[in-house]
């Protein structure tokens, strides 16, 4: 029911928002709720819970705030009973659209006349311009609204009152002991044109006269020449200002930067400290009362000019070089223009452009150098990266990329210009204060050091010709090539900050040309938590936009465009060429000439074949034009035209192994691959496995810990030693899956599988443990342990089960599960007594059943709750249930794990678990003296841990998580008491009686990868014996040989591909496979598990053709109208649909669109059981033309 009761409600979430934007109209009552969702087709009359029972909708106001409340009568039919049961909420804030347009209203006035609105007439005028009556207006209580006028400093303000719900305005009562409130507040600046005026004035006056006020009385004669006397600037009570001098001293960064584009030397100084005297002028209004210097005087504007500077190495302050003054947190570029000669080059324009850091927007400041040659760009923005263009009549056009501006500061950049007609560029850099967001041919980086360091006379341009990406005129040099397109940029789990609170962080900047956003979230020592976003840029203005297909499969044949983006102000003729590789050969030429006009693009097509199998092999294309050029690399996986079959066999030994490894008649050529994984010890299994684990999907609650899972017990396996690769990496893992288990939380405890609805138990349980476990190694809120705790325990039931929420026949099983992580968890009270009651509740439970899964979970609660005798018993019985097969043994479970797994997933899972039970009654019996049974009893163990190491997949795990994450436990309890030596010993590999490799295996005690060999090349296609030889130890270690190879496809002649096999029926149907490009294909899916066989979870992957652009919104569609439809994801090559067994199957289309021409396959379509991945079928891949 709840599956269908949240997709009922997301669908009138999604009207009732869409009303509300559309219209701005607020549902008070029923009426107005039931308009809006009609206007969406949407009838209120037909939504029913699960009692077939119409919901009932209630209203409340708070405030600026409406609640909206649907509650359902629930099981008695009876609104305003007990079991009255609320399924949604929403807020509406009511006013916000009618507060939009009285703000509008605000600036089109100002726009129209120049004057603002401070009155109640003048806004009930203006507002009539947008079809508003406020003399009709009333608030949500039927009264009229309160309109109050007022001066806030430099701000006219206006705030809109209510007076709430006894409807009556209280202005002597204290804020906390009325109902009013303020609804809407708008501000408006009516000093901003003259602030600006004046500032332009000022700083204009200063610098041409090179003259800085020395006092106040100076700063008014200044004023009263440009304009601005105590006649003129006055306050909002037609007052005159008064000025209030201050003066600083504070450290900063000076910039000397001299750029020299041919025969001269270029030096540049960067982040040199001074010491700088400020002047800073306040023009301050007396406020309302008139009188200077109490609280309600207010800032009209502030200047701030530098008097004098001083470095390390000078004995004395020195006057500042220029004179300037400059609105306070503003900025100043200056500096002087010559010529090669020296002489200096009046009348130059200066053009500033800045990427604004605080506001994400660009800014140009233009100014002329004057007579002498200076110039001076001030009243900058305050951080920012600046890109400086000089010109003149007569030189060369000069573009200096990067000049960093970070808090108030004078940049002084001495230029020398060339003499001709074309551009030069240079890009500057700074040590770790810069950013290179832009990174085109004609751009380059040139650091401090390297500048400094060029010896007396020589070129700075001579460093711009050493790096790539760089070429004058017309472009002769090879582009930087761009390849590395990560989508996360940086992830750093920790920072500390020093004394002050900063910290720096270097990284590698990506080559992706887009908007990065950068988030922080920190912490004090006393817990208080701040939370930062910040955006920058990467920008260049001429660039290639390379987009191959991420996956092909062999004979696929593509018409690629690359779209040749131009942002420069002309238009530019391109040659843009695409490089042939190995794995595929181009269909037509290899160059492509295109003219590309200015802030247009054009697409250059590249047709090509993909001819051999490869994993990212590489695709480049290089773009020059006549001012630019751009080089760009892309991955692109090749797999072969055929079903992928993989197989492994291991074996355990002593001094010596010998596997077979055959290929079949049938395989296609060239695909097959051989590997040899050599484990020194059980912990080897760990270490691969924390890798191999993130190749299973894990989009939901169970997979993100599973995924985490073998690095945390990595880390609780080798916790005496230091920080290695393997723990620094492992540790990062853990630290990610712990942030996105957050996400999982459910609103009431515990934890959900897809981040929202109710809490599952298992699932809670399993967090628990993980949380528990993680502690040790990164921090963990304790309060989110005692809350998943104490939400678990109080979901136990009175006889002390706990509830299956499908079937109580399953109670059991879950409450074994629950009871052994309880057991294994910390103590409190309140978890001892929940643990007797389960115990208790599972004592009769021991005598009914012959679940192994089940006995082995409460074997092992009974040992770690103290009842060592009764955990003895259950293992004496699980002895008697021992299946072999060969020389290994096994135990099966009679119905589901408590995670739906069965079949050999959960008969893996369950021989780890009975392991686990037998490996403590060795300890058991260890500690007491006990030898009972000893030989047996290792037997036992030995041959169910030859079963398990038989049963790993080619990726290192185990069929499913949680048989992958029960094994790897297995591993960690019996490495305790692994007797295997710990000296060096040698390996030697003979394939078909030669030799052809030796290892030194590290010591067995030791956190190592396994040691593995590539023996595609040694191997014939059948008749193969690969001998493993252990010559200086004769301990146990294990070997593995994994498969892989290709065979043709084997296509059914009906209208759809589908597959029978194994408990599923799966079919994947394209209504069309030649189309053209972006016209809609619609591809319909049918999943079903034939017969009963678990309540596991069904994961479709339907395969895409290349490029194909998969439409979300049909997916949503799907994913809304299917309640056993839980999740998507979209890969390059196909979705993946989580869903669970429904009777029936489950039925849903979705719609993509091609971007570009092809004849090729898609990839092939693929259904399975989650916990049970042998339960699966596979449907070849479909062929399209799109022309």
């Amino acid at each position: 029911y709840l599956p269908r009761l949240k997709k009922q409600f997301e669908t009138v979430n999604d009207a009732l928002y869409k009303s509300f934007g559309e219209t701005g109209e607020t549902p008070f009552d029923d009426v107005g709720l039931r308009r809006a969702l009609a206007s969406k087709n949407i009838d209120f009359n037909n939504l029913r819970d699960a009692w077939e029972t119409p919901f009932r909708a209630r209203f409340k106001v708070v405030k600026d705030n409406l609640k909206l409340e649907i509650t359902s009568a629930s099981a008695d039919k009876r609104f305003d009973t007990t079991d009255d049961l609320t399924v949604f909420t929403k807020d509406f804030a009511y006013f916000q659209p009618l507060g939009a347009k009285i703000t509008n209203a605000f600036y089109e006035y100002n726009g129209r006349t120049d004057d603002f609105i401070t009155d109640y007439k003048t806004l009930r005028d203006e507002m009539k311009r947008q079809n508003v009556n406020l003399d009709d207006l009333r608030d949500a209580f039927g009264e009229r609204y309160k309109f109050q006028f007022t001066v806030e400093g430099f701000n006219y303000s206006l705030k809109i009152e209510s007076g709430g719900e006894n409807r009556k305005f209280e202005p002597n009562k204290k804020a906390y002991n009325t109902d009013d409130f303020t609804i809407w507040t708008d501000k408006m600046d009516y000093f901003a044109v003259t602030r600006s005026k004046l500032s332009n004035a000022l700083s204009k006056y200063v610098q041409d006269n090179q003259v800085f006020p020395n006092d106040e009385n100076e700063l008014r004669e200044i004023l009263t020449k440009i304009g601005f006397g105590s006649d003129i600037l006055t306050d909002i009570y037609k007052r005159p200002f008064y000025i209030v001098r201050r003066t600083a001293t504070r450290y900063a960064d000076k910039v000397q930067i001299t750029i020299v584009p041919k025969d001269k030397t270029a030096t540049q100084t960067d982040n040199k400290p001074v010491t700088q005297q400020t002047v800073t002028y306040l023009l301050r209004s007396a406020g309302a009362n008139g009188i200077k210097g109490d609280d309600d005087d207010f800032e009209l504007a502030s200047f701030t000019g530098i008097v004098t500077e001083q470095t390390k190495n000078d004995p004395n302050p020195k006057s500042a070089k220029r004179k300037n003054i400059a609105t306070t947190n503003a900025s100043v570029i200056q500096g002087t223009i010559t010529d090669p000669n020296g002489a200096v080059v009046a009348g130059a324009t200066v053009t500033a452009t800045s990427q604004v850091f605080q506001l994400n927007e660009t800014k140009t400041f233009v100014v002329k150098t004057d007579e002498n040659g200076f110039y001076s760009l001030e009243n900058l923005p305050s951080l920012g990266l600046f890109t400086l263009t000089i010109e003149t009549v007569g030189f060369k056009r000069l573009t200096i990329e990067n000049v960093q501006i970070s808090g108030s500061s004078a940049i002084e950049l001495d230029i020398a210009l060339e003499i001709g007609s074309t551009l030069d560029t240079v890009e500057i850099t700074s040590g770790v204060d810069i950013v290179n967001t832009t990174d085109s041919s004609l751009v380059t980086t040139v650091s401090p050091s390297q500048i400094t360091e060029l010896p007396k006379g020589a070129n700075v341009l001579s460093l711009v010709k050493l790096k790539s990406g760089i070429a004058q005129n017309q472009q002769t040099e090879t582009p930087r090539l761009r390849e590395y397109f990560p989508e996360t940029l940086v992830w750093q789990p920790e920072l500390i900050t020093d004394a002050n609170g900063k910290a720096s962080l270097k990284f590698k900047l990506a080559d992706s040309l887009t908007t990065w956003k950068l988030a922080v979230i920190g912490s004090t020592v006393d817990g208080e938590i701040g939370v930062a976003e910040k955006e920058f840029q990467a920008f260049q203005p001429f660039f290639a936009e390379l987009d191959p297909p991420k996956i092909l499969t062999t004979g696929d044949k593509i018409s690629l465009p690359v779209v040749l983006r131009n942002y420069l102000d002309t238009p530019q003729t391109v040659r843009a060429t695409m490089t042939e590789a190995s794995w595929f050969k181009l269909s037509g030429q290899s160059n492509r000439q295109i003219t590309v006009a200015p802030n247009a693009s054009q697409n250059a097509i590249f047709d090509f074949e993909a001819v051999a199998a490869i994993k990212n092999g590489k695709q480049r294309v290089t773009a020059i034009a006549q001012d630019s050029s751009d080089a760009i690399e892309k991955p692109v996986t090749v797999h072969p035209n055929g079903r992928e079959i993989s197989n492994s066999q291991t074996q355990i030994f002593g001094d010596k192994s010998e596997l077979n490894v055959n290929f079949p008649t049938e395989t296609l050529s060239k695909t097959q691959r051989a590997e040899l994984k050599i484990y020194p010890n059980l912990s080897s299994h760990v270490v691969e496995s924390v890798e191999g684990i993130l190749e299973r999907p894990h989009g939901c609650g169970e997979q993100t810990i599973s995924s985490t899972y073998p690095s945390l017990l990595l880390l609780k396996l080798d916790e005496s030693s230091g920080e290695t690769t393997l723990k620094t990496r492992a540790k990062r893992y853990l630290q990610q899956g712990y942030e996105r288990l957050s996400g999982y939380k459910a609103s009431g405890g515990g934890f959900n599988y897809w981040g929202n609805g109710e809490a599952d138990l298992a699932l809670s349980v399993y967090a628990l443990r993980f949380l528990v476990d993680a502690k040790g190694f990164i921090n963990v809120d304790d309060d989110l342990i005692n809350e998943t705790r104490k939400w678990i325990i109080a979901q136990q039931q009175a006889d002390g089960s706990w509830k299956n929420k499908y079937n109580r026949i399953f109670d059991a099983n879950l409450t074994a599960y629950i009871a052994r992580n309880l057991a294994n968890s910390p103590k409190t009270d309140e978890t001892n007594a929940a643990i007797v009651k389960a115990l208790k509740y599972l004592d009769e439970a021991t005598t009914k059943t012959n679940d192994a899964y089940i006995l082995a979970n409460i074997a092992l609660a009974y040992f770690d709750a103290g009842r060592a005798k009764s955990a003895l018993a259950i293992n004496e019985k699980l002895r008697g249930l021992a299946k072999t097969e060969g020389d290994t043994t096994f135990w099966d479970l009679q119905s589901n794990t408590a995670f739906y797994g069965w079949g050999l997933a959960g008969r893996t899972e369950t021989t780890a678990l009975v392991i686990q039970a037998f490996s403590r009654e060795t300890q058991f019996r260890s500690e007491t003296k006990d030898a009972t049974n000893a030989k047996n009893l290792q037997n036992d163990i030995s041959h169910g841990l030859a079963f398990l190491l038989k049963q790993k997949d080619r990726y290192g795990v185990w069929y499913s998580t949680q048989a992958t994450i029960n094994v790897l436990d297995t591993l960690i309890t019996l490495l305790q008491t692994d007797k295997t030596a710990n000296s060096e010993s040698s390996i030697e590999i003979v394939v078909n009686g030669n030799k052809v490799k030796n290892f030194v295996m590290s010591r067995a005690d030791k956190l190592n990868n396994p040691l593995t060999l590539d023996l595609t090349e040694f191997l014939n296609y059948s008749n193969n014996r690969v001998e493993v030889l252990q010559n200086d130890s004769k301990s146990m270690i294990s070997a593995q040989v994994v498969q892989n190879y290709y065979v043709a496809w084997k296509m059914r002649e009906n209208g759809f591909r589908s597959n029978d096999s194994n408990g599923l029926r799966f079919q994947v149907d394209y209504d069309r496979k030649a189309a053209k490009i972006n016209e809609e294909i619609t591809c319909r899916v049918q999943a079903e598990r034939v017969g009963f066989k678990g309540y596991g979870m069904i994961l479709a992957e339907i395969g895409l053709p290349p490029g194909a652009e998969v439409g979300r919104e049909s997916l949503k569609i799907a994913l809304e109208n299917n309640y056993n439809i839980s999740s998507y994801e979209v890969l390059p090559d196909k979705i993946i649909v989580y869903m669970w067994a429904t009777a029936g199957g489950t039925k849903f289309d979705f719609k993509f669109k091609p971007r570009y021409n092809i004849e090729a396959n898609s990839a092939p379509s693929t259904a399975y059981d989650y916990y049970n991945p042998e339960s699966q079928a596979v449907i070849a891949p479909t062929k399209f033309i799109v022309r």
